[in-house]
């Protein structure tokens, strides 16, 4: 796992880990009913979207805005570049 990359430079399916500044969540459902976090992180080198499953919130707690480190990997959806995140930590 590669860790603290550009942003820029994260390959898709790729496992990175990244430090960001979490500017907004927001508490999502999808049409099935799982729930997941919307969110956005920044840092010096970008701007990325994530996206965090409800699996990972119930063993990692609620996430806010502030500075976390995460795990996840760069995925796509619907054309949209996504990081879905597998585990942060404050």
């Amino acid at each position: 796992m590669r860790g603290n990359i550009p942003i820029p430079d994260i390959s898709h399916g790729e496992d990175v880990w990244l430090m960001v500044l979490v500017n907004s969540v927001k508490s999502r459902r999808t049409q099935q009913g799982r729930f997941f976090y919307d969110a956005v992180g920044r840092n010096p080198t970008g701007i990325i979207q994530l996206k965090v499953w409800g699996e990972v919130m119930k063993t990692q707690g609620e996430l806010k805005a502030g500075l976390w480190g995460i795990t996840g990997r760069l995925e796509t959806f619907q054309d949209r570049a996504q990081f879905v995140v597998a585990e942060y930590r404050p």
